[in-house]
């Protein structure tokens, strides 16, 4: 679906930044939701004793697909958050780094619990 074409992309758009002197956190910013989710998903896989190597469907972006959220809705959270890292990677750049990391570490404690709240607030009864 274009994850590693769209990986080597940033990649290289990360490496060409650090040769023209751009700060690492402003070029890490936008690839820490990514890097959290990768990693967050083959904890999750490593504590379930589950095989690494196999396909599988445990990232944030495929479990709120599974949700409901659709392909478009996905991409545009996953998007956001990751726009919203990237701004939180200017702000340390701009030395600021206490306030910039406590934002980042929110968005990715909140972007990887997105589908746990989406499924807890569809099993809750409607309200009337």
């Amino acid at each position: 679906v274009g994850s590693y074409a769209y990986g080597a992309v940033l990649s290289v758009t990360c490496v060409l930044g650090l040769t023209k002197g751009i700060p690492w956190p402003v070029l890490l910013g936008p690839l820490v939701i990514y890097l959290a989710d990768t990693g967050y998903t083959l904890l999750r896989r490593l504590w379930r004793r589950e095989n690494l190597f196999e396909a599988h469907r445990d990232h944030v972006y495929q479990r709120l697909q599974q949700r409901g959220c659709g392909h478009l809705g996905s991409s545009i959270v996953t998007s956001g958050f990751s726009l919203l890292t990237a701004v939180n990677g200017w702000i340390v750049a701009q030395r600021s780094p206490v306030f910039g990391f406590g934002l980042c570490a929110l968005a990715v404690v909140a972007y990887l619990a997105l589908p746990s709240l989406i499924q807890a607030n569809r099993r809750s009864p409607p309200r009337r």
